[in-house]
């Protein structure tokens, strides 16, 4: 198994902020295809629910030459009594072929005074779904439903603190020479 620069700063920092959860690299090692990764971004954020666990969600996109795969890893915790919970670690791989990149779309969020909260990174995908959502209109006979339908082009969204910007972009940078040298 080929160790590779997202391993090693997903390594070191579960053993600075999560040290039990050690084999999560090894882990996503297994379910990654082995090729050569040309640039990543890592995104780890923790929470605190109203039951008092501590919810860790990690976003992780890796560029390759032929694919952008997009990892999360989301640690669910279910009660099962007063001092019984059980914890479990949900994760979804997805793997985006350059040619379906049709785009990518960099926003950032900021106070009035010009201080910047936060930088995002969307990819847009040309894919045969489409992802949307439906709302209840009114009409003139209320005993038949009605919808008024959006849809939009599928999309992946990646948002981090604002001094993170420079490497954020550059992957904006990296995924679109990807497809271009590619296809």
């Amino acid at each position: 198994m080929t160790r590779h620069a997202w391993d090693f700063e997903l390594t070191g920092a579960l053993a600075a902020h999560r040290p039990t959860l050690g084999w999560l690299p090894d882990h996503l090692a297994a379910l990654l295809p082995d090729s050569p990764v040309l640039a990543h971004l890592l995104s780890m954020a923790s929470d605190l629910c109203d039951a008092g666990h501590i919810h860790l969600d990690i976003v992780l996109w890796l560029l390759t030459d032929e694919e952008l795969l997009a990892v999360i890893v989301s640690e669910e915790h279910f009660d099962r009594g007063p001092e019984s919970v059980d914890t479990t670690f949900e994760t979804t791989v997805s793997c985006h072929p350059l040619d379906t990149v049709v785009g990518t779309q960099l926003s950032t969020a900021s106070h009035p005074d010009g201080t910047q909260l936060d930088v995002s990174l969307a990819v847009m995908l040309n894919t045969p779904g489409q992802t949307g959502h439906a709302d209840p209109v009114a009409i003139e006979d209320p005993d038949l439903p009605s919808y008024a339908l959006s849809l939009q082009p599928s999309s992946l969204s990646f948002t981090v603190g604002p001094e993170r910007t420079g490497e954020v972009a550059a992957f904006a940078e990296a995924i679109l020479a990807g497809r271009s040298s590619a296809y």
